[in-house]
């Protein structure tokens, strides 16, 4: 049995960190990072590093990250069910207090229920406007 990473890109109140559970051959956890995500490539040089050279699958909820791995040798990713993968957001779940304390955040405010509505609404009428899909970001 090879190695394997779970991995997937967390955010923890507003900020994104990259979340990954190594699991060694002989399935029992062998080693975890949760660090700031500093972008795709660095997250998979990191993956790299925690697989220490070795053949290792990867499972991911993200396909930039599936795809990023695609390029590297040693990382045989594969785009996995957010079930399959959870493992990343107990992590996070598990040391919340730490990561805030650690990487000095502030927790976010639950938005008021008026503020809500008006966002649904708002969504709601945005869909309406650009009806049939069509990108008006190309305009």
């Amino acid at each position: 049995m090879k190695k394997l990473i779970i991995t997937n890109i967390e955010r923890v109140e507003d900020t994104e960190f990259l979340v990954a559970v190594l699991y060694g051959k002989d399935g029992f956890i062998a080693d975890e990072i949760i660090t700031p995500f500093e972008g795709y490539e660095r997250a998979v040089d990191k993956l790299l590093e925690l697989a220490g050279g070795d053949t290792t699958d990867v499972w991911t909820a993200s396909g930039r990250i599936f795809k990023e791995c695609l390029m590297i040798g040693g990382l045989a990713p594969q785009i996995k069910h957010s079930s399959d993968v959870k493992d990343t957001k107990e992590r996070c779940e598990r040391y919340y207090d730490i990561l805030l304390d650690v990487h000095e955040l502030k927790p976010l405010r639950k938005p008021s229920k008026m503020r809500v509505i008006l966002v649904r609404i708002f969504r709601g009428i945005t869909k309406l406007i650009e009806g049939d899909g069509f990108d008006y970001d190309e305009v």
